[in-house]
């Protein structure tokens, strides 16, 4: 891919990919120790607590839909530069979600199941999707893909419907009991095998609502990149930037408040919640 020339780089948009990437760091510390396989800790500390209220309220979400929104921004200035080139727009976009889809399998195979980046290709085809559509459809389509699904899976008894579409709970356990062995005594081409395996049966849990999460979350930074509001760093916008601040601090008190709910037992709590380099 071609590097992008100094005078079009948006600081701005370096800023909040760092931030972005640094809260999927902190959100999988648990995964890359391995202390995700190890369940529940037996005798929580405070401390320990805190620490999950830290990570869920102000890391989980927030880093993927950073994240997710910056990968849409990308895919909306690489069809933008296509088109001043006078390139074909379709078959470079085609061809750099397939490279991207290449580069996510070969991190599953190589170096780890979780990958990020051959699911953001997939949800990415979805763009093609909106391409002629108008900015107001997108946004009502955003809003439909992201929340809907997640809400469908909170209602009683579609959680475990949803989940076993694709792949049975026991089947799945079988998969969480293999990989951890395998990753302990490493066979290269075993572990390899075993990744692939896995990074299938995970995201047989989460396909119903996740392809669709991502895409939504897309979209949002597929219409700001068309429209072009992070041009001079986004200077010219600062309006609607801080009508969105105003908008964002609402849905996150009501996103910490379902959180709490959840902690409290005032919700139930269903498996399929995905850490952060998942999605």
């Amino acid at each position: 891919m071609d590097p992008v020339p100094a005078r079009e780089r948006f600081v701005s948009l370096d800023i909040l990919r760092g931030i972005a990437l640094l809260g999927v760091l902190i959100g999988n510390s648990a995964l890359y120790s391995g202390r995700a396989f190890a369940g529940e800790p037996p005798n929580p500390t405070a401390l320990d607590t805190v620490a999950q209220y830290i990570g869920e309220i102000f890391v989980e979400s927030k880093a993927q839909t950073l994240l997710c929104m910056l990968f849409g921004f990308g895919f909306a200035m690489q069809l933008l530069r296509a088109e001043r080139r006078g390139e074909p727009v379709m078959g470079i976009y085609i061809r750099r979600l397939v490279v991207l889809f290449a580069i996510g399998w070969a991190h599953v195979l190589l170096l780890w199941w979780g990958d990020v980046t051959w699911g953001y290709a997939i949800g990415g085809f979805g763009l093609l999707l909106f391409q002629r559509a108008s900015d107001r459809t997108r946004i009502v389509a955003a809003i439909v893909l992201a929340l809907v699904p997640v809400i469908i899976f909170q209602l009683p008894g579609m959680a475990a419907r949803a989940l076993e579409v694709v792949m049975s709970q026991s089947d799945f356990a079988a998969a969480m009991d293999r990989i951890g062995p395998v990753i302990d005594n490493p066979s290269h081409a075993h572990l390899a095998w075993e990744h692939a395996r896995f990074a299938l049966a995970w995201n047989a849990q989460i396909w119903s609502w996740y392809y669709f999460w991502i895409l939504g979350r897309f979209l949002l930074g597929y219409i700001v990149g068309r429209r072009r509001w992070f041009e001079r760093d986004g200077a010219d916008h600062l309006p609607a930037f801080r009508k969105l601040l105003w908008w964002g601090l609402a849905a996150a008190a009501l996103g910490t408040a379902q959180i709490v709910a959840h902690h409290l037992g005032l919700l139930p709590r269903v498996r399929g919640s995905v850490p952060l380099a998942i999605v």
